[in-house]
């Protein structure tokens, strides 16, 4: 039903009030329209009033200028998003507007920076439901809510947009390691909970090996390709481990209401300071 809405409130006045062509303005609906729905599917507390308005005059923005086979692609790679994180829900313990949150993110860092930072993201989504299920003492999987991709997704997109606002030979480095240093936390924490016979040191350490490996492959291509620094091959296992080091102490195993403070700064700007590392060559230290 709100896709509805959102598709005709966009269409007609496009169609009746602009010069942009039929199939531009079909496609520019349909896209908008979708998107906004995902926005209104995860928004909370009454902040849809603001993010709806505001969310669709930026994407007219940014979609007008685009031709048709551009705005096509759009169209099918939000719906791609949202059919994958869809699909694989059950797969891990984010909630319905947890996964939802992942494709928005994921095409928003696809559409403005491109394909190959996305694959930092999908790999740190690939890892997070490929480990060990947590399951609590009543047998049940715990859920985590859009909280948990946000604290995420804020040193993430902190790091993009300090690449394109301040130029620095470093580039989107930092943005890399950071999605890093944010996918061994995360393998650290569910170590934690599902292998609570592993002494710390021992959960540290495997979580450090899993992420430099796989990150370090990808990072091998972004090298190869020409998006990364050779330096990288240093910086990631340097990154990984000063997180680890900082969040397995910091982390609260036992997330409740009091401890709201905590996870955020040890789930995101833990991550973060770790990650400034990318930075180093760039400052000349």
């Amino acid at each position: 039903m709100f896709f509805t809405a959102a598709f005709l409130s966009c269409h007609v006045p496009l169609l009746l009030m602009t010069s942009i062509g039929r199939a531009e303005t079909l496609l520019i609906s349909l896209t908008a329209g979708f998107i906004i729905m995902l926005l209104e599917a995860i928004a909370w507390k009454g902040q849809d009033n603001l993010i709806i308005p505001v969310g669709m005059y930026f994407l007219l923005t940014v979609f007008s200028p685009l031709t048709t086979g551009e705005l096509l692609v759009r169209f099918l790679v939000i719906v791609g998003f949202a059919i994958f994180v869809v699909l694989w829900r059950k797969r891990t313990t984010l909630s319905d507007s947890a996964v939802l949150l992942c494709a928005l993110a994921g095409y928003a860092v696809w559409g403005f920076w491109g394909w190959f930072w996305l694959m930092p993201l999908a790999l740190c989504f690939l890892i997070y439901i490929a480990l060990p299920k947590l399951v609590t003492r009543t047998g049940q999987r715990p859920m985590q809510n859009y909280h948990a991709v946000l604290r995420i997704m804020t040193g993430a997109f902190f790091w993009l947009l300090v690449a394109d606002m301040i130029p620095l030979s470093c580039g989107y480095t930092p943005f890399f390691l950071c999605v890093a240093a944010h996918a061994g936390n995360i393998i650290s924490a569910r170590l934690r909970g599902v292998r609570s016979a592993w002494t710390l040191p021992h959960v540290g350490l495997v979580s450090w090996g899993v992420t430099c490996v796989l990150f370090g492959a990808l990072g091998a291509v972004g090298i190869l390709l020409g998006y990364l620094p050779l330096m990288l091959l240093w910086q990631l296992p340097l990154a990984v481990v000063l997180s680890l080091c900082l969040f397995i102490p910091a982390w609260p195993i036992e997330p409740t209401d009091k401890t709201f403070a905590r996870l955020w700064i040890s789930e995101t700007w833990i991550a973060v300071v770790a990650s400034c590392v990318g930075m180093i060559p760039a400052l000349g230290l």
